[in-house]
């Protein structure tokens, strides 16, 4: 199978503190929260897979997740291949992994295996509480230069983030940062 050529989704942007686009969730993963799965964009319905790479946090528990691109049809491909077996429930589905047979388990194994091996590189890091809810860093991986590999890119993506993360406040339950300065201000 080919890894996904698309644009990717318009809808996401660099930037701190925006409402996700995101609508639909398959959490094939999860502790404390989903790990690994599957997003879709309401407006344009690009499909994502997702994978936790970092969770930190004292009084409150925040997510950085890897995301890279799929095929639009990603997200009802792999529900066409476990509705069978568990009905979807919307706007985040964790299907609980069970089948009547291990044959049915491992059918079900290999084919959502080959729907994710068309996912290609890594385009975005983001810090979030709930994917669904907001965007509280993006973070675009930038082109991959000369010995630049896909890891590093990704690790300088969460880098750059924690930074970012370092100058929010936390108020009350929400994380706040600040405006940016203006070099024409002076100050």
């Amino acid at each position: 199978m080919s890894k996904a050529q698309n644009h990717g989704c318009d809808h996401l942007r660099e930037g701190v503190g925006y409402p996700s686009p995101f609508s639909k969730m398959i959490a094939l993963g999860y502790h404390d929260g989903p790990t690994t799965g599957l997003l879709q964009c309401a407006q344009c319905n690009q499909v994502y897979e997702f994978e936790e790479v970092k969770r930190w946090g004292d009084e409150w528990e925040l997510f950085l997740y890897a995301l890279a691109p799929l095929p639009l049809t990603a997200l009802g491909d792999v529900t066409e291949v476990l509705a069978p077996y568990q009905t979807p429930k919307w706007p985040i589905w964790c299907p609980p992994w069970q089948f009547p047979s291990e044959e049915a388990r491992a059918c079900a194994d290999r084919q959502v295996e080959q729907i994710l091996e068309q996912a290609g590189s890594t385009e975005w890091v983001l810090a979030s509480y709930d994917l669904l809810g907001e965007i509280l860093v993006a973070q675009r991986i930038q082109k991959l230069s000369d010995g630049t590999t896909q890891e590093i890119a990704v690790r300088q993506a969460v880098n750059d983030i924690k930074h970012k993360l370092s100058v929010a406040t936390l108020v009350g339950d929400r994380l706040c940062f600040p405006s940016p300065s203006h070099p024409s201000s002076g100050k």
